[in-house]
């Protein structure tokens, strides 16, 4: 047993007694407290593919940001996705989590624009970069952009390969009314959600992305190198270097690329809206097959000449 660092160690190592001071400490940001029949009462966290969630929190309840431009579920037509401005908690928990289709949160940037004040951006890394080059262009845009938050990617799958996984799991895609890729653990499963006929199915997580990432990604993204985020002010995204399949409800890989983006990172950590542990690039590595993959592009690039 190593040294006990942050409040999940003393959840897993079996050392919490269910005394509630976390939640004390912590309030609603980022611990809730479950009672367990077998155990008693424990702490539980946000996921851990949230992290994006709880830094978007902090800057919506203690900086004073007015709201998130992200991603949500479309839900007219939840196999694909939508841009939301959510204002607050629980917009914003409503929409978490990951998304594998098409989406396109640069179309709702005249709302940050138009705001009285600055706003969070999340979006895929490519969103990122248009973001952050637009607002050398656009004095407004880049006055009201509070931080711009991205995630590692590893591509973007059309939606009918959505549509065709739902079929797969036995539900007609009409008749869906929610679309979850992962969740419910670490990765959790893919789950569809139907009307009272259909009820909800599920999918393993490695099948479903399995499923998607071999057919189903778009050309560009297979020549895309920069699948950690590079520009933007703060990335994160599976810590699979730690993964163990034994209910750990999933950690985070956080890179911090700008001033602004670590001094973000470092209040809302000290608030207790995320635990935080250093890391070190060959960790990052070790964590991510992302890194390798830009060594593949520049063969990929030269095939095109």
């Amino acid at each position: 047993m190593g040294r006990i660092r942050v409040l999940r160690d003393v959840v897993e190592w079996g050392l919490c007694i269910g005394c509630g001071a976390c939640y004390s400490a912590c309030g609603k940001n980022g611990v809730t407290l479950v009672h367990d029949e077998a155990i008693g009462v424990r702490p539980r966290f946000l996921p851990g593919d949230c992290s994006g969630c709880t830094v978007s929190l902090y800057c919506l309840e203690r900086e004073g940001m007015r709201f998130v431009l992200h991603t949500g579920m479309d839900p007219e037509r939840p196999w694909r996705n939508t841009t939301v401005a959510s204002r607050t908690r629980e917009e914003v928990l409503s929409h978490a989590g990951s998304r594998y289709t098409p989406s396109s949160p640069c179309d709702g940037l005249r709302r940050i624009e138009d705001s009285d004040g600055p706003c969070v951006f999340i979006g895929k890394p490519c969103d990122a970069a248009a973001v952050m080059a637009l607002r050398k262009e656009r004095p407004r845009l880049d006055r009201n952009l509070g931080v711009v938050l991205t995630f590692f990617c590893a591509g973007t799958p059309c939606s009918q390969g959505t549509i065709d996984l739902v079929k797969k799991t036995g539900i007609d895609p009409a008749e869906a009314e929610e679309i979850r890729f992962r969740g419910n653990g670490w990765p959790g499963t893919f789950k569809v959600r139907g009307g009272i006929a259909s009820g909800s199915r599920e999918m393993e997580y490695r099948d479903s992305w399995g499923y998607l990432a071999r057919a189903h990604r778009s050309f560009r993204c297979h020549l895309c190198p920069d699948g950690l985020g590079e520009i933007a002010d703060i990335s994160s995204g599976d810590a699979w270097h730690r993964y163990s399949a034994d209910g750990n409800p999933g950690e985070s890989i956080v890179l911090v690329r700008t001033g602004r983006g670590r001094g973000l990172l470092g209040k809302a950590a000290a608030a207790g809206y995320l635990d935080l542990v250093p890391s070190t690039a060959e960790k990052v590595v070790e964590a991510q097959g992302l890194v390798d993959r830009r060594a593949e592009v520049f063969g990929r690039t030269l095939g095109m000449r």
